[in-house]
């Protein structure tokens, strides 16, 4: 990465697929500021898409933190609750 670490710098690294750029990236930005929630939710879009749940959880409950107005990050940890509690019931028992 030849770039200036930033948030859009990060977001088109996700966009072409390029996770662990993208992490990269936004890992340095975490490292001069912790309590960037945009950062922290492109990171819990990350840990989503790899299927690291758990992880993309805690991201986004970071970035809440950080801002409790990150409405991205509210419905990041809805959807991921919605899949996390799915269940086919004829699946389960036919």
């Amino acid at each position: 990465m030849n770039q200036k670490p930033s948030i859009s710098v990060a977001k088109v690294l996700i966009d072409g697929f390029h996770l662990s750029e993208a992490k990269i990236c936004l890992e340095q930005l975490l490292s001069e500021n912790n309590k960037d929630d945009q950062a922290l939710y492109l990171m819990g879009n990350i840990a989503r898409r790899e299927g690291h749940f758990a992880k993309a959880i805690n991201y986004y409950n970071a970035a809440l933190e950080a801002n409790p107005g990150n409405k991205a990050a509210e419905s990041g940890i809805e959807m991921l609750n919605e899949i996390l509690a799915y269940r086919n019931t004829d699946l389960i028992n036919p």
